[in-house]
Parts: C-alpha cells; sequence; structure tokens
C-alpha cells in the first residue's frame, strides 16, 4: 500500500483540481469523476481496490450487474483519459509541478513530483552528438481518422529528419512506446537518449487542419521553438510529407547538425525526395530541401 505525506497528498490534491479545471476537462463529466475517484482512493491508500467492476458501478453507474467482460465502459473511458492526461501535460500543464498518469494495466494512478525528476534527469549524461526523437503527435478532435493521420505525420517526420546528415534520429519503434504517454519531456528524452524532443499535436475542423509542433530542449525542458501550421485537408499523404517538409524547414537551424557532405547537396537529398510522389507536395520539398541542406 502507498502513502504519501501530508504536504504531498496536498500537493497531489492542488493539482488535481488543477487538472480537472482546464480545458481539456471542464466539459468532461465522466473523465472529471473517473480521475477524482482514482485519485482520491489513491490518497487513501486503498489503491488496491482500484478494480474494473468497482469503477464501472462507482464511476460510471452501471449498476450490480456489470459485468466488465461484456461492458468495456471502464477500459475505453481509461483510454480516454490517459489521452486527455496526455494533452493537458503537453499545453497547459507542461510547467505542473506534480504529474498525474496511469499507466497502462491498471487504473492506480502515479504521481511524479517535477523537483525530483530533475534531479533525476539532470544526473544522467546526455548524448554529445546532435539527436532528435520525434515523440507521436496527439490528436485532438477525437476521431479516428486524425488519429492515423497523426501516426503517419510522425512516421513522415522520423523519415525526412533520418536524411538530415550528422543528425541521429531515434528509431520509430521506440518512439511510439511513448504514445499517449504522460511523463516529464525530459526523462523521455533521456530515456530515448536524445538531446531534443520533438512532439505536437493536430487539430482538425472540417476540411482545415492546423498541426502544432515545438522542439524541446532535453536537458532543461524548455522550447527551442514552437510553430503552427495552418492547412487544408486534401490529400492526406502529400499534406503528410508537405507539413513534415514545413516542420523540418523550421526546426533545422535548431539542431546544429555536422556539416553536410558536398555529394548531399548536389544530390538535393535525392533519396527523400524520391519518396515524396505528390507533384505539390514535391515542389514544396524541393524548396524545402534547399532550406535545410
Amino acid at each position: 500500500m502507498t502513502t504519501f505525506d501530508s504536504t504531498f497528498a496536498k500537493t497531489i490534491s492542488a493539482q488535481t483540481e488543477l487538472v480537472l479545471s482546464s480545458s481539456h476537462f471542464s466539459r468532461s463529466v465522466l473523465l472529471t469523476r473517473f480521475l477524482r475517484f482514482v485519485v482520491q482512493l489513491s490518497l487513501e491508500g486503498k489503491s488496491h481496490e482500484l478494480k474494473e467492476y468497482r469503477l464501472g458501478v462507482e464511476v460510471f453507474e452501471r449498476g450490480d450487474s456489470f459485468d466488465p467482460r461484456i461492458d468495456p465502459i471502464v477500459r475505453v473511458q481509461a483510454a480516454k483519459l490517459r489521452a486527455k492526461l496526455a494533452e493537458y501535460y503537453a499545453s497547459e500543464g507542461r510547467n505542473d509541478a506534480c504529474v498525474i498518469s496511469i499507466p497502462r494495466g491498471g487504473y492506480t494512478p502515479v504521481f511524479t513530483r517535477i523537483e525530483a525528476l530533475t534531479e533525476s534527469v539532470a544526473s544522467r549524461e546526455q548524448p554529445n552528438h546532435p539527436s532528435i526523437a520525434v515523440l507521436p503527435f496527439v490528436s485532438m478532435s477525437g476521431d479516428e481518422e486524425n488519429a492515423y493521420f497523426c501516426d503517419g505525420l510522425t512516421e513522415e517526420l522520423i523519415n525526412v529528419l533520418a536524411y538530415v546528415p550528422g543528425l541521429h534520429v531515434v528509431a520509430r519503434t521506440s518512439v511510439f512506446c511513448f504514445k499517449n504517454a504522460v511523463k516529464d519531456i525530459r526523462e523521455i528524452g533521456v530515456e530515448l537518449g536524445a538531446r531534443t524532443v520533438l512532439e505536437g499535436s493536430v487539430r482538425k475542423a472540417g476540411n482545415q487542419i492546423r498541426v502544432t509542433a515545438q522542439l524541446i530542449d532535453v536537458a532543461t525542458g524548455y522550447h527551442l521553438l514552437s510553430r503552427t501550421f495552418l492547412r487544408e485537408f486534401k490529400d492526406m499523404f502529400a499534406l503528410q510529407e508537405e507539413l513534415a517538409s514545413a516542420v523540418v524547414v523550421e526546426i533545422r537551424p535548431r539542431l546544429r547538425p555536422e556539416p553536410r557532405p558536398a555529394v548531399w547537396a548536389q544530390g538535393i537529398g535525392a533519396g527523400w525526395l524520391g519518396g515524396v510522389t505528390h507533384p505539390e507536395a514535391r515542389q514544396f520539398a524541393v524548396c524545402a530541401a534547399a532550406e535545410i541542406l
């Protein structure tokens, strides 16, 4: 059984209310009730009682006949809660003193003090070569199509950055382990062995799409760059290519990779451009290559 000292318990309670008052939770009655319930039971030392049946009955009012094998309400809402917490800590809660997360495989919340995390990150050796990890972009629209677009954009960014000479790019398999993870960006960066982390979100409204990208220094947790890109949603693959190129144009000067070989400049990134098939996106990519190479 986990117990908390009175000071940290007050910090957790205050943090919970701060999270629930944010724009990510203020309109969600179910998720608000869910988070408050699991936090309260944990503070009372009863986290071992956070079972799917009890949550279904007491939080989601499914009644005594609730059968979690048939009704997935708890699992579905838990996935939404994890995603909302990830969105909150990627935006409004970036500088909060306490991080609340609910690891997969259970419903017991984990509370992390940022001060302790800072000391842990500072004690670890940072890589001495230019390196970047592209975390899975967060879908802010809630529909499945937008989630697929986010994953595709993340992969396209990894692909484009991999062609920048002298820059070490963390593999897709490694970064996708942190999809929807609620952890301090500095800790993630250290675990992935990267000096910088690129993260962002995608919001879709009608045929318009807004992509926000932030480049973060792992050593400090501070933003090096933040940009927003507005586009019309037409050809999904061409749009992913275009946005990836636009993001790289913006962040490339901040990464300070090794000077490119002459043969690369002459080829203008033939490997990268060979994968850009849409005419408009290819033209955009040629311009982008001229900027980042």
